[in-house]
């Protein structure tokens, strides 16, 4: 076999492996933080801010989804089922939440949940992620 034949074969394998953990990494981080408090996520009253981790590829999501009196999870679930078609070649993946009060509530601002859930939750999906499938 060729030189640029194997090339081409393991940079083919490569792309897969990663696209999986990009998938995996970003499925089990948007599950974290829009789960219960307790668990990692998003502190809760109206739920507002839990429904609002999107995700989307190539550009950032323009938010929020919605209002306090008007919680959906809509868009979070179609951001969450996209990335079962994800590969690299579609470009960067963004997590987001345009809630404006969600930066407080990483500060500590509310008991249900630790200042720097945000970060943990990341890290805990990176864990995740880098666990080989079973």
């Amino acid at each position: 076999m060729a030189a640029s034949s194997q090339i081409r074969i393991l940079r083919r394998a490569f792309n897969a492996h990663a696209g999986r953990q990009v998938r995996q990494l970003v499925t089990t981080l948007v599950r974290v933080l829009a789960g219960l408090p307790g668990q990692g996520g998003t502190p809760r009253d109206t739920q507002w801010a839990s429904s609002n981790w999107i995700v989307q590829v190539g550009s950032p999501f323009e938010g929020p989804v919605g209002s306090k009196a008007d919680v959906s999870r809509d868009r979070q679930e179609a951001g969450i089922a996209s990335m079962d078609l994800y590969h690299l070649s579609l470009g960067n993946v963004w997590v987001t939440n345009s809630v404006p009060y969600v930066p407080r509530l990483n500060d500590g601002s509310s008991r249900q949940a630790p200042a720097g859930f945000v970060q943990a939750a990341i890290l805990r999906a990176e864990v995740t992620a880098g666990r080989r499938p079973r």
